[in-house]
C-alpha cells in the first residue's frame, strides 16, 4: 500500500515554491522541512510531513505533462479579482 499522499494542494504550493526560488528536489525537500515560512506557505504547520525529493520529482513527472494541456487564467480587475480558473486546453 505504501506511504500515505499528500495533499495535492501541497504539492502543488511546493512546486510553486521550487519554481519561484528556482529550487533542485533536494534543496526544496531541505527548505520546506526546516524553514517556518516555507511549512506556513504550504498550510503544513510545525509538525506536518512534507514531501521528499523523490515525491516532488514524481509529482513533477506527473503534473507538468497534466499542465501543458490546461490554460490558466487569473482575473485582475473586478469582482473576480484574484480569482483563478484552470481549464482544459
Amino acid at each position: 500500500m505504501g506511504r500515505p499522499s499528500h495533499p495535492l494542494v501541497v504539492l502543488i504550493k511546493a512546486m510553486l515554491v521550487q519554481a519561484w526560488w528556482n529550487l533542485s528536489d533536494p534543496k526544496a525537500e531541505q527548505l520546506l522541512r526546516n524553514d517556518r515560512r516555507f511549512r506556513r506557505f504550504l498550510g503544513v504547520g510545525l509538525v506536518g510531513k512534507t514531501a521528499d525529493r523523490n515525491t516532488l520529482w514524481r509529482f513533477d513527472a506527473w503534473a507538468l505533462p497534466v499542465a501543458r494541456g490546461c490554460t490558466f487564467e487569473v482575473w485582475p480587475h473586478g469582482e473576480a479579482a484574484g480569482r483563478a480558473r484552470l481549464a482544459a486546453a
